[in-house]
Formats: structure tokens, C-alpha cells, sequence
């Protein structure tokens, strides 16, 4: 998540991986999400929520605002999966599937998202509402479950509850986090 060369999501990878203590090699990077404003410009207006991978793709949840012109103004964020082949370190191979339809000028947002891999075809993706004119939490969050390829296996459901910092994780039919 970078302000400045690039100004957006990147998701880099090392080829030839890890040698003991350090880590060398090719390095291919794309650029998942690409903000707006000038380079170094330190609000991006968006939160990424993890990286997870399935047998084909990364898949990387991020909250983020409407990228226009009056980005840095914008307040009501939305959750998208980004989704980029393993295969590919072309930016016009990902695909963003927009989760959540919060409409600048209204109060709903959304928090930071968090990513659960269940297996390697099912995941589970959950935000926080968030009330941006009160600026504070709601007490609901929302999950939706995906696949492997970031298509929805289920409806968006609203369950009542608060996130903490840490990252959730599955274990045994449940999603655990304190």
C-alpha cells in the first residue's frame, strides 16, 4: 500500500523465494489498484485487509473511496475484492468485485475489511459498518462468502458484533477473533 511509485496496491512477488535469512531473486510486481492524487500525497483513501491465495489467484480485500476527482473529500468507503491471477503480473488481469454500494453523501461506510481462508475454494470476507458522519463503528458487521476466484457463494449477511485489531482465523466450522 504505497502513496508514491507506485501510488496504489501492489502485490510483488520473488521468484526464486526465500534462501535462509534473506530474500533475493527476480522481482515481478503489479499494480492491483491504482489511487488517485499526486505521487507522495499521503491520503490514499483506502485500507487494504489481507492477502490470501487459492490454487489459481491472490485474492486481496480493500476499503476504499470513490476515485474521482474530489477523492481526498470522499468519505464513504467500499469493500472490493481484488482478484489477480497467479499466472499474470499484468495489471489489466485484475478484476475487482465491488462487495458493498456505499453512495458518497450518505453516512454508511465501511471499516477495515479482514480476509478468512476457510480451504482453498472458499473464503470468507467481512467488514465493519461504519458511520461516517458520527465517525464511529455501528456495532454490525458484514460477511459475504467467495471462492478461490472471488465469485460469491452466499448473500451478504449483517450480524451484530465489533472487530478487534487482530486477524480472524477458522478453525473447526467457525471464525474466531478476541
Amino acid at each position: 500500500h504505497g502513496d508514491a511509485y507506485p501510488r496504489g496496491i501492489v502485490l510483488g512477488t520473488y521468484l526464486s523465494g526465500a534462501a535462509g535469512a534473506s530474500v533475493s531473486g527476480d522481482y515481478q510486481s503489479v499494480n492491483l489498484l491504482a489511487f488517485s492524487g499526486k505521487s507522495g500525497e499521503n491520503y490514499t483513501g483506502a485500507a487494504v485487509g489481507g492477502l490470501e491465495a487459492s490454487s489459481e489467484n491472490y485474492l486481496v480485500p480493500v476499503a476504499h473511496v470513490t476515485y474521482d476527482e474530489n477523492f481526498s473529500q470522499n468519505k464513504a468507503r467500499n469493500v472490493s475484492l481484488l482478484v489477480q491471477p497467479k499466472s499474470s503480473r499484468n495489471s489489466g488481469d485484475t478484476v475487482k468485485k465491488v462487495l458493498t454500494d456505499n453512495k458518497e453523501g450518505s453516512a454508511d461506510s465501511v471499516g477495515n475489511p479482514y480476509l478468512v481462508k476457510v480451504n482453498d475454494g472458499c473464503f470468507v470476507v467481512m467488514w465493519e459498518k461504519y458511520n461516517s458522519e458520527d465517525e464511529k463503528f455501528t456495532g454490525q458487521f458484514q460477511a459475504v462468502v467467495v471462492d478461490g476466484a472471488g465469485v460469491l457463494l452466499s448473500e451478504k449477511v449483517t450480524l451484530d458484533g465489533n472487530f478487534s485489531d487482530c486477524k480472524p482465523i477458522y478453525k473447526d466450522g467457525t471464525i474466531y477473533w478476541y
